[in-house]
């Protein structure tokens, strides 16, 4: 199975935003193994204990390369 480097960031309101908040990392970049980028993300969100069950909840997930 191939390996994904995948981390889990919250994004801010529109209020929030307006005052100058940022994203804020949930889950640091982290390596993960699954068949594939999907699988990925599903297993990020797993770990990431702080994420709130909310659409401002974003998974970026990119292959690992050497």
């Amino acid at each position: 199975m191939p390996l994904f480097e995948v981390a889990v960031l919250l994004a801010p309101t529109r209020a929030k935003l307006a005052e100058g908040n940022l994203e804020k990392i949930i889950l640091p970049p982290t390596p993960i193994v699954a068949r594939d980028a999907q699988g990925a993300a599903v297993l990020a969100l797993k770990m990431a204990k702080d994420a709130p069950e909310s659409d401002l909840v974003r998974v970026v997930v990119r292959p690992f390369t050497d």
